[in-house]
């Protein structure tokens, strides 16, 4: 089993949901998620996507804040990947992308 698509930096500004996407390539029905070396389990603040082929996983993370920016992680048995998950002021973002 290996990743096909690895997770990606992901920019959000607050207030706004972040999704982190990866493609397997074989089904697996669970993959563990990481957010800054801490496990990650569905719920307020996350919520945990498996495509119905079990190929593809999504973390979702819930009205991003200043402090959910950080290094998130897919596990999947020994592989890994990890990306940033960048939070901007919304004043801010709209500055910087318009």
């Amino acid at each position: 089993m290996d990743f096909l698509v690895k997770i990606q930096e992901v920019k959000a500004c607050e207030r706004e949901d972040a999704v982190f996407e990866c493609v397997l390539s074989n089904p697996f029905s669970k993959i563990n998620w990481f957010s800054k070396s801490l496990p990650v389990e569905a719920g307020e603040k996350f919520d945990i996507e498996v495509s119905e082929d079990k190929l593809i996983h999504r973390l979702v993370v819930k009205d991003c804040a200043l402090t959910d920016k950080g290094i998130y992680a897919a596990v999947a048995g020994i592989k890994s990947c990890n990306a940033w998950l960048v939070v901007m002021r919304k004043y801010l973002f709209y500055i910087i992308y318009n």
